[in-house]
């Protein structure tokens, strides 16, 4: 080794021990923060997408944005797979949006309040794999849902997209459980 690369390695352990010690705390949170887990139902309303499979499971996480678009509001990320087979093979709908929630009043002044309840709007993409073809077609999804308990909600979701060149639409009605971290 030469003698540049054993200084180098030195001086990067020695500012990583001193950023380690200048934390308050030693101990590493790695609890998932802002992040829901959900899994559900999916009743196609399109007939071509209803060829694949009358009922899909569908699965989904959303990121909550720590600064907000809009104020009193909250700002997500959410990613979905409605899937007919656990092997991947065609007939898959991965809706993709950036989404707004809007709380009701809760019964106490915690972010987490049980009873509350909230309707979204979003838009995004939705990529198709029906008919042996990926494409990505523009949508839009809506619904409503309630925190149920400390963590944990129940969601109901719409969902519409353009005609992919299959001839399928993601046009569906969610219904979904999810934990909130």
């Amino acid at each position: 080794m030469s003698m540049k690369f054993m200084a180098a390695a030195l001086a990067a352990v020695g500012i990583v021990g001193g950023a380690i010690a200048q934390t308050d705390s030693t101990r590493i949170d790695a609890t998932p923060s802002f992040l829901t887990f959900r899994g559900g139902l999916v009743f196609p309303l399109d007939n071509n997408l209803r060829e694949a499979s009358d009922l899909f499971a569908g699965i989904g996480i959303d990121y909550e944005f720590p600064t907000q678009l809009i104020k009193g509001s909250t700002t997500y990320a959410s990613v979905d797979w409605w899937l007919r087979a656990s092997n991947g093979s065609n007939g898959n709908v991965f809706p993709i949006a950036i989404n707004q929630r809007f709380y009701s009043k809760g019964s106490g002044t915690s972010m987490y309040d049980e009873g509350r309840t909230y309707f979204f709007v979003g838009a995004g993409v939705a990529i198709i794999d029906i008919a042996s073809k990926s494409t990505g077609k523009w949508m839009v999804r809506g619904g409503v849902g309630a925190e149920i308990g400390p963590n944990v909600i129940a969601e109901g979701v719409i969902t519409f997209s353009d005609e992919s060149s299959t001839k399928v639409r993601a046009n569906g009605i969610g219904v979904y459980l999810g934990y909130k971290f």
